[in-house]
């Protein structure tokens, strides 16, 4: 639930990387609010943060395949056209 409430708060307030820092930050602060230790607090923050990495580094993966598959089959896209970009 930290983490969710840090996200929304990185994104609505005016701080570099929030949307990065937001999910990490959250979690520490909602496991330290909780009652946890903080060892656990920064474990389950590097958690939260570790899962916001992967999932946005799949998901850019998965756009840029899905994007060179639609520009192949929409035509256009071969060699040649890339080769007269440079």
């Amino acid at each position: 639930i930290g983490g969710m409430i840090g996200m929304v708060a990185g994104v609505l307030l005016p701080i570099p990387f929030g949307i990065v820092l937001g999910p990490l930050l959250g979690a520490i602060i909602g496991d330290l609010y909780g009652g946890n230790r903080i060892r656990s607090a920064f474990k389950s923050g590097f958690g939260s943060f570790l899962g916001f990495l992967v999932a946005t580094s799949l998901k850019l993966f998965y756009s840029a395949i899905l994007g060179g598959i639609i520009a192949w089959k929409v035509g256009g896209f071969t060699l040649n056209a890339i080769i007269d970009l440079f």
